[in-house]
């Protein structure tokens, strides 16, 4: 039988992992929330079967989910450095003022 406090610690490993999907690009989002919930499952199922301590595991599996976040910031800056803000590529003269205005403010 699950402990209360481990479903309060899986709730939050969860929470956190959506928290940090939420910095990765829209277009990756889905994906790597998947890939960090089915990576979360299979280390938590490989601390299972070594039969470790509840709150080490639990420990090591919620620096896991810190480390997303890593990740995260990661994706977002890669995505912003790919990100070019060019007339010629996306749209008219007037866009290319204001985004020269912006800047120059």
């Amino acid at each position: 039988m699950k402990r209360p406090t481990s479903s309060v610690v899986h709730g939050m490993q969860y929470a956190l992992l959506r928290s940090a999907s939420l910095i990765v690009p829209l277009a990756q989002r889905a994906e790597w929330r998947q890939e960090w919930m089915g990576e979360l499952w299979h280390a938590r199922q490989s601390y299972v079967s070594t039969n470790s301590s509840s709150w080490i595991v639990e420990r090591e599996l919620t620096k896991f989910c810190i480390g997303s976040f890593q990740d995260a910031a990661c994706l977002r800056k890669q995505d912003s450095a790919a990100t070019t803000h060019s007339a010629s590529i996306h749209g008219s003269a007037r866009q290319c003022i204001i985004w020269l205005c912006a800047v120059l403010a």
